[in-house]
């Protein structure tokens, strides 16, 4: 049996990164847009377990890396990056592309391929969910 995921009740916030939605912590911690909640949601509908804000490299240090989800799929787990519509506009930028390669490197071997959904996919939680049934559980 998977363990109880630590997703704690909506409550209504708003800020640079929130839109109008009720968003509330995932894991002890706050998202840092409503996509990511949204996914995190989706993860624990379908039970499916996680890690969230997974450091990677010190994070407190300049150059740290946090992933935004470590999700425990079987046989190995996968890196996946929220890439919401407040910090992620447009084209992915070189330094994006490089921090992906580098997650991409640290987990190799040892995880799935690193996954990227894209705000454009998770703009209400049915297709949040839609999203997470079809790259997680197919």
């Amino acid at each position: 049996m998977f363990p109880r995921m630590l997703v704690k009740p909506p409550v209504y916030r708003t800020g640079a990164a929130i839109d109008d939605e009720a968003v509330g912590q995932i894991q002890g911690q706050d998202p840092d847009s409503v996509e990511e909640w949204r996914v995190a949601q989706s993860l624990s509908r379908f039970r499916i377990p996680f890690d969230f804000k997974f450091e990677i490299f010190d994070s407190s240090v300049r150059g740290g890396i946090v992933l935004d989800f470590l999700v425990k799929t079987r046989p190995l787990s996968t890196p996946l990056e929220v890439y919401g519509q407040y910090w992620h506009k447009g084209e992915r930028s070189s330094k994006e592309r490089i921090r992906d390669v580098i997650i991409e490197d640290y987990f190799r071997g040892n995880s799935l391929p690193l996954l990227i959904f894209f705000a454009s996919d998770l703009q209400t939680q049915e297709m949040a969910d839609a999203k997470v049934r079809r790259e997680l559980l197919a």
